[in-house]
């Protein structure tokens, strides 16, 4: 990946999160130097971007971290939450990344389709596709974003924007 397409898809992917996480969960999202490794034992969500061009992303975060986002949208005790509470965060959280990182990468008012969130344990999201991991800390929890490398060729360079 060139250095221009990958500070574009980085400026994307921060906004993105720095957002949504703001405005739904009210703390703040800080992007880590070196993203935490992904575990099977994370929660995680994928998403497939469908239109105009194939591609994926996809969010990891340990438990704890969709407790916590659980506990401040659900406002709900430890005790109270669900497994499938946590898979809803993760699908939501990447729901909506997802679509803010594409809308910043095409050119304005250009129609996009995503398909639905998959949520579930990350060891479900075994992959022969290479991703590129996106780290940040929310209160001292941390949550990955992983940019499928056919979003980086077909959003970040000129030609394809152009194409539109």
């Amino acid at each position: 990946m060139d250095t221009v397409a990958k500070e574009k898809l980085r400026n994307a992917v921060e906004q993105a999160v720095s957002a949504t996480i703001e405005n739904m969960a009210f703390t703040v999202a800080e992007p880590l130097e070196t993203p935490p490794q992904e575990t099977s034992d994370m929660i995680g969500a994928r998403l497939p971007v469908l239109k105009p061009y194939a591609a994926e992303l996809r969010l990891a975060m340990p438990v704890n971290t969709a407790q916590a986002l659980a506990q401040e949208l659900y406002s709900v005790t430890y005790d109270d939450i669900t497994p499938d509470m946590l898979h809803d965060i993760a699908g939501e959280f990447l729901n909506m990344i997802a679509g803010a990182i594409i809308r910043s990468l095409l050119p304005q008012d250009t129609p996009f389709q995503l398909g639905l969130p998959v949520a579930g344990s990350c060891s479900l999201f075994d992959s022969t596709q290479t991703f590129t991991a996106w780290g940040f800390s929310i209160d001292g929890n941390e949550l990955i974003i992983l940019t499928d490398e056919r979003l980086v060729t077909a959003y970040t360079t000129p030609t394809a924007s152009d194409a539109l």
